[in-house]
């Protein structure tokens, strides 16, 4: 469900959420109910895989979604 561990080469289904503050413009995204990550500053992969419905483990999100430019 995102958090690695047994059987992290199968593909599981987790109810993801992904949380926008308009307060601090940053993103959190939850995978069952636990939070994984927050991102700040989305870039344009952030988006895509959000819309569909492809976020990537938590282990990885910061890496992967984080501008850094």
């Amino acid at each position: 469900m995102g958090f690695g561990g047994v059987g992290g080469q199968a593909i599981t289904t987790a109810y993801v959420v992904v949380v926008k503050s308009n307060l601090t413009g940053e993103w959190a995204v939850y995978f069952g109910g636990r939070l994984a990550y927050v991102i700040a500053r989305p870039n344009a992969e952030f988006y895509t895989h959000m819309h569909a419905h492809t976020m990537v483990d938590a282990d990885k999100g910061k890496a992967t979604y984080e501008r850094t430019n």
